[in-house]
């Protein structure tokens, strides 16, 4: 049989298909009346086109039901009309980037401003905060004596710089050991070790620091990072 006959018996096939479809051909059992007054008599079948109200339930559950039926309604009604999913998708497009907006914030979702904002920096970890805030906070420490954290404040500017200048990248699960082997310069990580290590004698082993030994890790850090 050649290609050609081969196509032409496949379309007569789909044009008598689809008029046996499209036809009012098909016959569909009628049932008698006897049959519907006997359905229609019985107890376990009730044809209320609203939701059935079950005996004996609480007002509570009676409530939940109707409001679930009306909302499956007004669901399945509204995924029958073009406009109306339109709408339906729209307000779940709004919803998901408002939950987005309210957990990971405007700055990073590229929606914040260029205005300055006043920013609550104790509840902030120290990665978060802008270098501008940092510098301010380093001004007040010194100015209230903490040397401790005058020192906590100059190790992570010194981390701020060293990122810039690539040779690694802040993260709040490091420590400076990790830092500390993410440089690659030798010569620089056994520097910044050094200062590593005064920082975390310093303000995690309670330490005692004062203004020499802070002006001095200041200037080790300026010596390193170009603070």
């Amino acid at each position: 049989m050649s290609i050609r006959l081969k196509l032409l018996l496949f379309f007569f096939f789909l044009a008598f298909s689809s008029r046996g479809l499209d036809g009012d051909s098909t016959l569909y059992r009628q049932p008698s009346p006897e049959l519907l007054e006997e359905l229609e008599s019985n107890s376990s079948y009730d044809y209320n086109i609203g939701p059935v109200r079950g005996e004996g339930e609480s007002w509570l559950d009676r409530l939940k039901r109707e409001i679930g039926y009306y909302l499956q309604r007004f669901w399945f009604g509204a995924l029958s009309n073009v406009w109306s999913r339109t709408l339906l998708i729209v307000l779940g497009a709004a919803a998901l980037l408002y939950i987005l907006y309210r957990i990971l914030g405007p700055d990073r979702i590229g929606l914040a401003t260029n205005r300055k904002r006043n920013l609550d920096t104790s509840k902030m970890v120290m990665e978060e905060i802008p270098e501008e805030s940092l510098h301010q906070l380093l001004e007040k420490a010194e100015r209230n004596k903490d040397w401790r954290e005058y020192i906590h404040l100059q190790f992570h500017l010194l981390l701020r710089k060293l990122e810039a200048s690539g040779h690694l990248k802040i993260s709040p699960l490091k420590t400076s050991v990790d830092y500390r082997y993410e440089i690659k310069s030798e010569t620089l990580a056994q520097q910044f070790a050094q200062l590593g290590r005064t920082f975390e004698y310093v303000w995690y082993g309670g330490f005692e620091a004062d203004e020499s030994r802070a002006q001095q890790y200041r200037q080790d850090c300026k010596k390193l990072g170009g603070l």
